[in-house]
């Protein structure tokens, strides 16, 4: 009897995997089986349950979403990875809490206790002040027990905003598309209307408007070159594509100044390259000397008279190179330069205009770069200068 009540202690401990062992006599005999398969099926259940506990687990911290799951009284009861990383918070640390003690957000605070208050699933969207100002899109789920009582809510938060950044920049570029293409267009239309009402008898005075509209037809040009090369740098497949080989940057660069002599000369800039020896890329000769081309283009158009341009490049590592144009023109306020490679996107739009710029040409760069692999970068003083760099892989 003595075994069967230690056995019988064990199983209350949670210690199912012990057997009882079987007494002589018939009536503990029978009294032992039944503890043995009651064992035996407890175990079984319990295992089960613990499987599908850390299946759901699993799922949960899979979630791409940031979830908590809160009591209606707003106490945390979990918290999912992706909720950690969004939010900083810590699932440990934040069970049993109220969500306003972990978590200093006011508006998604309220958003929670409307989810609470509400009869059914409640959406929104709302900007975090914690870690710089995300954009998020939040759902407040009820949480019902089997008796469909609400017990609580999910909240669920999706970081959108990398979403709307790139929702602006292309409602941006539709605004700044319309209205590149429409200066040139009302110049022409403006001269040819003007050429109708009064004639062209006077000869100077319509080779002027003349003239007027054959430099809008080459801006219009000029623009639609530069978005259809876009186009097709977008399509390329990287830096794998057939046809591509090991260019040597000092090649490109030569090139680059050789081209650009004429222009540098008008304004008496001096250009001048330091080159590490042996640096090739892999990729496209002409797709290279046009992004190189575009920076030392605009190294000379806004630099003044009587400076100098250095073109550089030089090995990071075994893997990568850096190629730079650096200048001394007026430099560029800290403000503008995450926006820099943006289409159409401008510092001094009169002063760009003037000078012939498209808007789209360090745009171009950036996605030359990416085609191989690479990217850009700018650093700029004002007063001081600017300096564009390829970072790119070697070949």
């Amino acid at each position: 009897m003595s075994g069967l009540a230690s056995a019988a202690g064990r199983f209350a401990e949670g210690q199912l995997g012990h057997a009882v062992p079987r007494p002589r006599a018939s009536e503990l005999a029978s009294l032992a089986d039944a503890l043995n398969h009651m064992a035996g099926e407890l175990h079984t259940r319990i295992g089960q349950l613990q499987a599908q506990r850390g299946e759901q687990s699993t799922i949960i911290q899979s979630m791409s979403d940031g979830m908590i799951a809160m009591d209606v009284d707003q106490r945390v009861l979990t918290v999912n990875r992706a909720a950690e990383r969004l939010l900083a918070l810590d699932d440990r640390a934040a069970r049993g809490r109220l969500l306003q003690e972990i978590l200093r957000e006011p508006e998604l605070n309220r958003f929670v206790a409307e989810a609470i208050d509400a009869q059914g699933t409640v959406r929104g969207e709302l900007r975090l002040q914690f870690g710089g100002g995300k954009d998020v899109e939040v759902r407040g789920e009820p949480m019902l027990d089997e008796h469909r009582q609400r017990v609580g809510v999910l909240l669920l938060v999706n970081d959108v905003t990398q979403l709307r950044r790139l929702v602006r920049i292309r409602s941006d570029f539709a605004a700044n598309v319309s209205h590149e293409l429409r200066t040139p267009i009302t110049n022409i239309k403006g001269y040819v209307e003007t050429m109708l009402d009064v004639g062209w008898d006077d000869e100077e005075q319509t080779r002027d408007f003349l003239g007027v509209i054959v430099r809008a037809a080459d801006r219009l040009e000029a623009i639609i070159e530069d978005l259809l090369s876009l186009a097709e740098l977008e399509q390329t497949s990287g830096p794998d594509r057939v046809g591509w080989e090991d260019v040597p940057v000092g090649l490109i660069v030569r090139s680059v100044i050789t081209g650009f002599e004429a222009a540098a000369a008008a304004k008496s800039i001096t250009t001048r390259d330091e080159i590490d020896a042996g640096l090739a890329v892999r990729g496209s000769h002409q797709l290279l000397e046009q992004a190189v081309g575009n920076l030392l283009s605009n190294a000379i158009n806004y630099s003044p008279e009587g400076t100098e341009i250095v073109i550089r490049a030089n090995a990071i590592d075994e893997t990568t190179l850096e190629l730079s144009v650096a200048d001394q023109g007026p430099g560029i306020a800290p403000q503008h330069l995450p926006r820099l490679f943006e289409r159409f996107y401008r510092v001094d739009l009169a002063r760009s205009r003037a000078l012939g710029g498209t808007g789209l040409g360090l745009a171009i760069v950036k996605h030359i770069a990416l085609v191989h692999g690479g990217r850009t970068e700018v650093t700029s003083e004002l007063g001081a200068g600017s300096v564009f760099t390829l970072v790119l892989p070697r070949a």
